[in-house]
């Protein structure tokens, strides 16, 4: 999946690239959560609220994460989600 821009507060794109999803948060730089299931990256995407989204269903479940210095953004155009 191509990283795409959503409308949040604390988000400004999310990618999904091999089984990881890349967050970049508007504060703090880009996070790759480890082994987070596409389904539930779509949840995310297309959440009302993206970011309560990914604090429900990706943050308090446990995916491993860490600060990542390069990600899917580099590499790709972002586009932007059509609801």
């Amino acid at each position: 999946m191509k990283p795409v821009i959503v409308s949040s507060s604390n988000i400004s794109a999310l990618g999904y690239k091999e089984g990881d999803l890349f967050v970049r948060f508007k504060a703090t730089g880009v996070y790759k959560y480890r082994g987070v299931p596409s389904e539930v990256v779509n949840a995310v995407v297309f959440a009302d609220s993206p970011g309560s989204a990914l604090n429900g269903l990706v943050k308090n479940k446990g995916y491993a994460f860490e600060k990542v210095e390069t990600s899917p953004f580099e590499d790709d155009q972002v586009a932007e989600v059509q609801s």
